[in-house]
């Protein structure tokens, strides 16, 4: 039984195997690809609610870039136009 009082049907662990590929760190394109998924936006389409630290990562890396530079070639924000 699942956990909604009736039998697991195949696309709940179909579900179930996305989801825990996600959590254990498994980018859209890999889970794309393993899923057999047409796309990697239809992947997104169907499971980027299961990607909430996706926004925060993203933010965290592009800091990261402008803190020591790289992101602007290293010659400040208003030189990089």
């Amino acid at each position: 039984m699942s956990g909604w009082g009736r039998p697991a049907r195949i696309h709940d662990l179909r579900h179930t195997a996305v989801a825990l590929w996600i959590a254990a760190g498994a980018s859209p394109k890999e889970v794309a690809a393993r899923a057999g998924h047409t796309s990697v936006s239809f992947t997104l389409d169907r499971y980027g609610h299961l990607y909430p630290e996706a926004d925060e990562a993203l933010r965290s890396r592009l800091d990261a870039l402008f803190v020591d530079g790289r992101g602007t070639g290293g010659r400040g924000h208003r030189a990089a136009r």
